[in-house]
């Protein structure tokens, strides 16, 4: 309750800063109140608080700890948390490279729905990177993603743009 009531307090504050604030001074105040609702177990606020990180929004830079928060918000079935650590482990950013990682989180997101998920699993089954190469699998995943109006699944289908 103490937290809550501290999350209350800080998003009270931050919606009474004057107008001139810094842009960064926003995105620290921001980045207390996702990391309160994160701490509190809020898988949205671990996905953006993993973000924050990613992108230094807020906070300085941190590859580790963006897939510590990402790895919070995938356990608990965020889509786009799971689709974040596919690329984490593909790029070994913050964690060692681990293609066949990538590969299971791609596939966590793209069960889920997730079109960057689907196309990302089209591009490993075709270079075989974590998984043994099948181009009818890369087709699958390409297809799905295209479907959902992904640009680069629709190209790499050889889709002409509507």
């Amino acid at each position: 309750m103490k937290k809550l009531a501290t999350l209350a307090l800080v998003l009270a504050l931050a919606s009474t800063m004057p107008g001139q604030a810094s842009a960064a001074g926003r995105q620290a105040w921001d980045f207390v109140a996702v990391q309160l609702a994160a701490e509190q177990g809020n898988a949205d606020a671990q996905y953006h608080l993993g973000l924050m990180y990613d992108e230094g929004r807020g906070v300085s830079q941190d590859d580790a700890k963006a897939a510590q928060w990402f790895q919070k918000a995938a356990d608990q079935g965020s889509a786009d948390a799971q689709y974040n650590l596919g690329i984490i482990y593909s790029e070994g950013r913050g964690v060692s490279r681990d293609y066949g990682k990538a590969a299971q989180w791609y596939q966590k997101a793209a069960a889920l729905g997730n079109a960057d998920a689907q196309y990302s699993l089209g591009i490993i089954y075709t270079e075989g990177r974590g998984v043994p190469q099948d181009h009818a699998r890369a087709m699958l995943w390409f297809q799905k993603a295209a479907k959902q109006g992904h640009a680069d699944a629709r190209a790499a289908l050889g889709l002409q743009e509507q």
